[in-house]
């Protein structure tokens, strides 16, 4: 049993997975993309992705590393899916920043087209 009860689920969505696996000397994703943005003197997003980094540190006691058994275009989908959500209460709510949600629509997908096709269903 999966300590991520949609992953033995019969009714299972197509991004579940199992939990991410330690890496010996595996290089933490979130210091890749802390480079990235350090190089392009994006402190503030910096700062944010470390927040997230030590946020999954407590949820999975492993950093996100590559090679750790899980699909990153899954994982992907489900948060831009999440994130789409959120950017569609502030198009309700008329904050700033709405105007992402259609970006985040596009985006979602284009990545969906990298998942797994649909299982057929009795119906």
């Amino acid at each position: 049993m999966s300590i991520r009860p949609d992953y033995d689920h019969p009714q299972r969505p197509r991004t579940a997975q199992p939990p991410p696996l330690p890496v010996p000397d595996g290089r933490p994703v979130h210091d890749l993309v802390i480079d990235d943005l350090a190089a392009r003197s994006k402190w503030h997003a910096v700062e944010v992705i470390y927040e997230r980094r030590q946020f999954g540190l407590r949820k999975y006691a492993t950093p996100l590393q590559v090679g750790n058994g899980r699909d990153p275009i899954c994982d992907a989908v489900e948060e831009i899916a999440d994130a789409a959500v959120y950017l569609r209460q502030a198009v309700a709510e008329d904050r700033p920043g709405a105007w992402l949600y259609t970006d985040a629509l596009v985006l979602l997908e284009t990545l969906c087209r990298f998942l797994p096709a649909p299982e057929a269903t009795d119906a």
